[in-house]
């Protein structure tokens, strides 16, 4: 399992490139320590859902009735997955169906952890894996920017910030 979150696709503003790297590094320190599983995977999944809100806004091949970029910032990352899902992108499929089954992850974490009868321990170990799934979701929305960039503009990594 990667336990270093790698640069995600971040937008050209350098305070939103600035923030972006701030939460990376406070999710690379919490990570060597497993009290802090639960913030490092709720950050992570911010992190990622901020960058299928960059993905959504950086799309390509945009249609007319895309949403605009004004509004994307205001979505959850629910919305932001259905408005990816409305993209007939097959390469995008796997972010859309992974990112769908993450958030269901992250909200059944964030609702059920005090009711849960689940020791600390076992939430971890739960949470590990849900945290090699994050892994995956990056991985493929970093390999869609590199995809996209070699066939848009023949290089690599433009849109990595």
């Amino acid at each position: 399992m990667n336990k270093r979150v790698t640069i995600m696709p971040s937008s050209d503003s350098r305070q939103h490139h600035e923030k972006m790297s701030y939460l990376e590094d406070l999710i690379n320190d919490l990570y060597q320590d497993e009290k802090y599983l639960l913030p490092v995977f709720l950050l992570r999944c911010q992190l990622i859902e901020l960058s299928l809100k960059y993905l959504l806004a950086n799309y390509p091949y945009r249609s007319k009735e895309f949403v605009s970029i004004e509004k994307i910032e205001e979505l959850t990352l629910g919305q932001t997955v259905s408005e990816l899902r409305k993209i007939k992108d097959g390469y995008m499929d796997e972010i859309v169906e992974k990112s769908d089954k993450l958030k269901e992850m992250r909200n059944d974490l964030t609702h059920n952890f005090i009711k849960s009868d689940i020791t600390i321990y076992e939430m971890n170990v739960n949470i590990m894996e849900k945290m090699k799934f994050a892994d995956q979701i990056e991985e493929n929305i970093y390999r869609y920017f590199s995809y996209v960039n070699e066939v848009l503009f023949g290089k690599e990594n433009r849109f990595i910030g």
